[in-house]
């Protein structure tokens, strides 16, 4: 069975991805913030964690159990960190799991106004982006996880 690691499961988005991947079928682990968060989680056969999106360092035996590692956190830090941290624990894990053998998978979310005005035009990898004022410090998140991604044996797919 293929294991799903969601971070920021907290969140909407993280709640309602944690959901459909349960519904699928695939076992579910999701990072969530209180005992609260976890309860409503286990509640719909999600295997919840509890604990800090800013120390995966305590989380590496989760991270390797995982052939699918599903970002829906939000770092609105101008530097960054939280998101470089998330990036340097996926590349940790992508090198172990390479070491055995296999493939990491890293889906990284993002969102629809980093595509900036598309004219109502349907947008791919190859859109010049042309993100929203508000959400222009993005684009380095998307950029910075497809240059991880090619430096590992990680496959990254940015949604």
């Amino acid at each position: 069975m293929t294991n799903i690691l969601v971070l920021g499961a907290s969140g909407y988005t993280g709640k309602e991805v944690s959901r459909a991947f349960s519904r699928a079928g695939f076992r579910v682990r999701s990072l969530v913030r209180n005992e609260e968060e976890a309860r409503l989680l286990a509640q719909d056969e999600i295997h919840p964690i509890v604990g800090d999106i800013k120390r995966l360092d305590l989380l590496t035996e989760r991270l390797d159990e995982a052939d699918v590692i599903v970002d829906t956190s939000i770092d609105y830090s101008e530097s960054l960190e939280t998101t470089r941290n998330i990036l340097n624990a996926v590349k940790q894990a992508g090198e172990r799991r390479a070491h055995r053998g296999g493939q990491l998978t890293f889906i990284h979310t993002s969102g629809v106004w980093v595509q900036g005005e598309t004219g109502y035009l349907g947008v791919s990898q190859d859109w010049n982006l042309q993100p929203l004022e508000g959400v222009a410090w993005r684009v380095r998140i998307e950029q910075e996880t497809l240059e991880l991604a090619r430096a590992l044996n990680v496959r990254p797919v940015v949604l």
